[in-house]
C-alpha cells in the first residue's frame, strides 16, 4: 500500500507498508513503516531517470542467485556520487519471508547497483570529477563477496617509466 505523506514542489515523501500474501489471500508477512522519498529535478544532470509509474523503483530480482525473487525499493534520491539508495530484502526460503539485507543496501548507498545477466552485482560510484570506482560482487555460499574493485580515471595521465 502506498500512501502519499506530503507533497512539496517536486518533492514527494511516502510512508509505505508492504503486505505479502499467498494466492488464496493469506497474509504471510507485513513490512511496515518504511520511509521513502524522491525529488524530480528539471535538469538533465540527474543520472537516474524517475519512472513516474514506479518512482520508488519497486522491483523483484534474484540478487543472490538462489532461484527466488528478492525485493527492492528506492528510499531516497541519489546524489553526485551516482548512488541509488535502495531497501533490499532477500527471500529466505527456510523462513518463507523477505529479510532485509544491510550489505546490499550499503552498496546502493555508496553507488549505483545493477544486477547483471551473469548474476554478478555491479556498483559504480563517482570519486571525483572523471574518477570512478567499479566494484563487482557475487554471492558465494550465501555470502556477498567482492570479487573485483577497479578505479577508472580517464583524465589521469599514465606515468612513463
Amino acid at each position: 500500500m502506498w500512501q502519499l505523506h506530503s507533497n512539496f514542489e517536486n518533492h514527494h515523501e511516502y510512508e509505505i507498508d508492504i503486505t505479502i500474501m499467498t494466492e488464496d489471500g493469506t497474509i504471510t508477512q507485513k513490512i511496515t513503516g518504511i520511509q521513502a522519498s524522491y525529488r524530480y529535478r528539471r535538469t538533465m544532470s540527474w543520472h537516474i531517470e524517475v519512472d513516474f509509474n514506479n518512482p520508488l523503483n519497486f522491483h523483484f530480482s534474484d540478487y543472490n542467485g538462489d532461484g527466488y525473487l528478492d525485493m527492492g525499493l528506492r528510499f531516497a534520491p541519489g546524489g553526485s556520487m551516482m548512488n541509488d539508495p535502495h531497501y533490499i530484502w532477500l527471500w529466505d526460503s527456510y523462513l518463507n519471508q523477505f529479510i532485509r539485507n544491510n550489505k546490499l543496501e550499503w552498496i546502493s548507498n555508496e553507488g549505483s547497483i545493477e544486477l547483471m545477466e551473469d548474476g554478478t552485482i555491479h556498483s559504480s560510484s563517482r570519486i571525483t570529477m572523471g574518477h570512478y570506482s567499479l566494484r563487482i560482487f557475487t554471492f558465494i555460499d550465501g555470502y556477498l563477496t567482492l570479487i573485483e574493485n577497479k578505479e577508472i580515471n580517464p583524465l589521469k595521465k599514465e606515468e612513463t617509466p
